[in-house]
């Protein structure tokens, strides 16, 4: 039905294509980091390794986001499809109960992504983490 082809059409376009270009500019990231630093540098200087960790740090942190975004929106998705599929066959209501305990992870599952990059900055980064335990006391005083 046309309601099978917009999930499908929802899983292309929320969750298959956004993955792809996050791996593709991920990728194109880094490379270009790593391409803008070939100069001359002396190997023990402390720069060369600050830059070598931001670097890391950049990785990881793309690493993460498509490790985070890309199952959970597809899994999201996929979701809907099944539910589509399958809302004109008869169930019994121990099914109808499992299915609807169950259609409550895609939503919660559809937060992570939204969420991942705060936790992810305040793990790796020291700078985001001392300004936002900077930041912190003024929202616990005002109320």
């Amino acid at each position: 039905s046309s309601r099978v082809i917009s999930y499908v059409a929802t899983v292309l376009f929320d969750g298959i294509i956004p993955s792809f270009l996050l791996v593709v500019t991920g990728i194109t990231t880094v490379r270009n980091l790593r391409n803008g630093r070939v100069q001359p540098i002396d190997a023990a200087s402390n720069a060369n390794n600050n830059r070598r960790s931001k670097d890391r740090h950049l990785f990881l942190i793309l690493l993460i986001e498509i490790i985070g975004y890309a199952p959970l929106a597809i899994i999201t998705n996929a979701y809907g499809i099944y539910r589509e599929a399958t809302q004109y066959q008869m169930k019994s209501n121990d099914s109808q109960a499992i299915e609807y305990f169950l259609s409550s992870f895609p939503v919660l599952l559809r937060a992570v992504p939204k969420c991942l990059n705060f936790y992810i900055y305040l793990i790796l980064l020291k700078s985001f983490r001392r300004k936002t335990f900077k930041i912190l006391p003024y929202f616990w005083c005002q109320h």
